[in-house]
């Protein structure tokens, strides 16, 4: 197990706050942005590829050969894109363009327990 100092600490909390600050703030922004007349389809594509050179950028910068894969792993890559990461995010968008933030996230954080107990009781 590694020791984790004061600093290492102090970082994780920095992190975690600030992260839960940008969460906080991001709903309110999309939903005013998604009231402004951009759709959530736009919304989503540029969400998700300011995100993605954001972390392209990163990797290069501090590991490059961490985006080498092979043939296999890039049609998994693509199809948990596709899938996972973005028809997500814009359903959630789609969410908070019709209901109010709170109840979409509610929706989206209670979908997978939802699916499973209603699997389970089929």
């Amino acid at each position: 197990m590694r020791n984790v100092t004061p600093s290492h600490t102090l970082a994780g909390v920095l992190l975690t706050v600030s992260a839960a600050l940008l969460f906080v703030i991001n709903g309110t922004v999309s939903k005013v942005v998604l009231l402004n007349g951009l759709s959530s389809l736009e919304l989503v594509s540029v969400r998700s590829t300011g995100t993605t050179l954001l972390l392209l950028s990163v990797t290069v910068l501090r590991n490059p050969a961490a985006l080498r894969v092979g043939r296999h792993q890039l049609r998994f890559l693509v199809r948990h894109g596709i899938t996972s990461i973005a028809i997500v995010q814009w359903l959630y968008f789609v969410a908070i363009q019709r209901i109010p933030v709170g109840i979409a996230l509610l929706f989206e954080y209670t979908a997978p327990q939802m699916m499973a107990m209603w699997c389970d009781s089929s």
